[in-house]
């Protein structure tokens, strides 16, 4: 039983595919008009050198607060000192990211056109990361021929600098964009090509290549290529739960993402074990109203009433109500009109 895809919430960039600075992330969303929102990451010292990899997190909605005013504090102090443009470029990143967390879209996209425009006699590789950011965002505020255009921008500027992991990951990119435009078949080489060199190289974390492979799943399960998905998608989840453990927040998300591969394959027990055991851990972390766990909440629940599960399903979308009344999406909706 194979079913319609659409697109879902890339992991991806959620921890550590940094556009600008290191310390943000960028991050896909799910639904019909999404990718990315941006989410602010903070990395987690294990308490053995035993442990498993260290692991980003996800910020409270108060750290997210507190980080904005940190970064337009330190942006008018760099401003008033006239700081180098790269400098000034960093903090615009930050707060791009940060914004787009909050869902203050508006906001964000013009923190990142800052930030491309001071990159544009600056180091080459943070103009790419700069760029691709600004892709990510357009695809995620609906303007994704845009988007195609920004991340071409970004696969030329690697080209040039002869980087092959950062043309993987720009391939990654663009093959979300292709996602959103709902063009699997026109996705699937990017996205293989990245998860090809990625896999082949340690200069990246794993959350990078768990990002391309699920892009990879997405592009295969939109051409009806589902049971090849599956077969991807385990494949990250394993190595989430391998680098970071069983019980980390990513393999949470990666459970719940395995669940979501499933349910479009037609495996339905198998899609509402993972679905559930994923939320339930994704819901420690993010159920404040963070968008990836309200957009899972929102597909768990069509999935529960798809099975006639009424009252769970009811129960999951009053989570998503709840969650949703702190998220301010008043930028995005005035963005798309």
């Amino acid at each position: 039983m194979k079913q319609e895809i659409a697109p879902t919430a890339d992991i991806a960039d959620a921890y550590e595919k940094a556009s600008c600075p290191k310390e943000v992330a960028m991050i896909d969303r799910f639904a019909a008009l999404l990718l990315p929102v941006l989410a602010f990451a903070s990395t987690v010292v294990p308490s053995s050198a035993q442990a498993p990899s260290p692991e980003p997190r996800f910020p409270s909605r108060t750290e997210l607060i507190r980080e904005i005013d940190v970064n337009e504090t330190a942006l008018h102090a760099a401003m008033s000192a006239h700081a180098a443009n790269v400098a000034q470029a960093r903090i615009y990143c930050n707060l791009g990211a940060l914004y787009a967390d909050a869902a203050l879209y508006l906001k964000s996209e013009d923190a990142m056109i800052h930030a491309v425009a001071l990159l544009h006699d600056g180091p080459g590789d943070r103009l790419a990361d700069a760029t691709s950011s600004l892709a990510m965002l357009h695809n995620l505020m609906g303007d994704s021929g845009r988007a195609e255009k920004e991340e071409l921008q970004a696969i030329h500027i690697r080209e040039t600098l002869g980087d092959p992991v950062g043309l993987a990951l720009a391939r990654s990119d663009l093959a979300g964009v292709y996602l959103k435009q709902g063009k699997f078949k026109k996705a699937v080489g990017p996205a293989q090509q990245a998860v090809d060199t990625l896999a082949a190289s340690s200069a990246k974390g794993p959350v990078q290549l768990i990002s391309a492979q699920q892009r990879l799943a997405l592009a295969l399960c939109g051409i009806h290529q589902c049971d090849q998905a599956v077969n991807v998608f385990r494949n990250a989840a394993d190595l989430s739960t391998a680098s970071y453990g069983p019980d980390s927040l990513m393999a949470g998300i990666t459970t719940y993402f395995l669940g979501y591969f499933y349910w479009k394959d037609g495996n339905l027990d198998a899609a509402a074990e993972a679905m559930r055991r994923g939320t339930n851990r994704m819901r420690l972390d993010m159920g404040w109203g963070h968008s990836i766990y309200v957009d899972a909440m929102a597909h768990y629940a069509q999935f529960l009433r798809e099975r006639g599960m009424t009252d769970a399903a009811s129960a999951a979308e009053r989570e998503v109500r709840k969650a949703t009344d702190v998220v301010d999406v008043r930028a995005l909706a005035a963005r798309s009109e």
